[in-house]
């Protein structure tokens, strides 16, 4: 599990073949993937399957990411 910290700047991330679980424990902010966004506040969760490959996150939020 990590622990991602978002200040207003976009992070890209990569599933690599591994599903990830997002939980959002503090702000808010959107998942960016194949041109559609999907917002999240805190205490959202995302579950990412494995074949999403690269996608985005951004906003001011604090993101915890499992992968599974």
């Amino acid at each position: 599990m990590s622990r991602i910290e978002l200040d207003g700047n976009k992070k890209t991330l990569d599933t690599n073949g591994v599903f990830h679980s997002l939980l959002c424990v503090d702000g808010a902010g959107e998942i960016i993937y194949g041109g559609e966004s999907y917002p999240f506040a805190k205490g959202d969760s995302y579950y990412l399957p494995k074949e999403i490959g690269e996608y985005e996150i951004n906003g001011n939020a604090a993101v915890l990411i499992s992968r599974i």
